[in-house]
């Protein structure tokens, strides 16, 4: 966030036409579309008034719709007359002109639907091109453009931060890890049982061959680590978790089933440490939650303060190199924050043209090298 705040560029100017409204649901109702941009009420067909309606049709632009309602004799409101004379409903433009009155002195009313932040000047645009074609100048045109102020310091942090949803999200990661690191640590309860009970040794004596022993556990354990795993994809992809959702939903994924490939064959290897099943279980478990939690939160402070205090750099670039080998935990969660990280990057350049990311790059994909990519790599050799 504080790399976008320094790198922020003014927005650009934005020209202001009444088709931007087109397409656009109008609040009030999920199907209410505004159809034509603004409609023209002729409350008479001959003189000033009638060739001021030809006036505002001449004025709009080839791909703004303007649609002319003749209602003769009628000085109602806009609303009452349109609602009256046509079976679609008022709300389905976004502006209107109504003429009424004499010859001699045609009384005109901009009207114009509040819930568009630009619909005064459209309004007003369209209405001073059609006065210059009544001039006499139909070759000239008035065109009007927005030049939004730079926005402050903390609405842009709050536009970045998604509301505080950066920091929620980079809890996220933590939390993952706290709900992952039961999971491996239940596959070597069945293992540490059988030793156990003598079952795999009677298997072995049977004629099964260790390989296939390990592979059978490896399997079904694969199979059971899926239904966790698709339940904690599904639920970022049901409540649209931005930053695990989207164009990163195929990184978490592979994130999250690597993690379980090489934790599985690194739970099998500590096997040998316990002769208890329940307390394979509960040391497994806290030492998955301590070594993930402790080891992503210790090199985030570090990143943290390696600025203000130099001699933390070289520990950190220890750890960053060591963990990612010998603790999936790490990687698990270092990766998903890492993913998170780079969608608000991402978002920087979307919508405030930032490029934030390192060497100038402005949007960086969730499965690069340095985003995740390397992570999934390494958790797939460990595997």
């Amino acid at each position: 966030i504080a790399e976008a705040l320094t790198a922020q560029t003014a927005e650009p100017p934005l020209e202001l036409s009444s088709n931007m409204y087109r397409g656009s649901v109008v609040a009030g109702g999920v199907t209410m579309r505004v159809d034509e941009n603004v409609v023209v009420i002729e409350g008479m067909t001959e003189g000033l008034g009638a060739r001021m309606g030809q006036a505002i049709q001449d004025a709009a632009l080839d791909n703004e719709r303007v649609k002319n309602f003749t209602a003769c004799g009628y000085t109602a409101a806009f609303p009452a007359v349109y609602m009256e004379h046509t079976p679609r409903r008022y709300t389905n433009v976004f502006g209107a002109i109504t003429m009424h009155g004499s010859n001699e002195d045609v009384q005109t009313t901009l009207w114009f639907d509040n819930k568009g932040y630009h619909a005064i000047p459209v309004i007003v645009n369209l209405w001073n091109n059609a006065r210059l074609r009544l001039l006499g100048f139909r070759q000239a045109r008035v065109q009007a453009w927005s030049h939004p102020l730079p926005k402050t310091q903390a609405r842009l942090q709050e536009e970045l931060s998604g509301r505080g949803q950066a920091m929620t999200d980079m809890l996220v990661a933590v939390t993952v890890i706290l709900a992952m690191g039961f999971i491996p640590a239940s596959f070597v309860v069945y293992v540490v049982h059988e030793k156990a009970t003598s079952g795999k040794h009677q298997q072995l004596l049977s004629g099964v061959s260790p390989v296939l022993y390990w592979f059978n556990c490896y399997a079904w354990d694969m199979v059971n680590f899926l239904v966790p795993l698709l339940l904690c994809f599904a639920i970022f992809l049901v409540f649209q978790v931005g930053a695990y959702s989207g164009s990163n939903s195929g990184a978490v994924f592979l994130l999250l089933l690597t993690y379980g490939a090489c934790m599985s064959p690194l739970m099998y290897c500590l096997e040998p440490l316990f002769s208890v099943p329940s307390t394979a279980y509960v040391t497994l478990i806290v030492t998955n939650i301590f070594t993930g939690t402790v080891s992503v939160m210790a090199v985030a402070v570090l990143e943290f303060y390696q600025h203000e205090v130099p001699d933390l750099v070289p520990t950190l670039n220890v750890l960053k190199v060591l963990c990612p080998w010998f603790l999936p935990n790490y990687s698990l969660g270092r990766g998903l924050m890492d993913i998170a990280v780079n969608h608000y990057k991402n978002f920087a350049f979307e919508e405030f043209g930032a490029c934030i990311h390192p060497g100038g790059v402005c949007f960086k994909d969730p499965l690069a090298w340095d985003v995740s990519g390397h992570y999934i790599s390494k958790m797939l050799v460990m595997a």
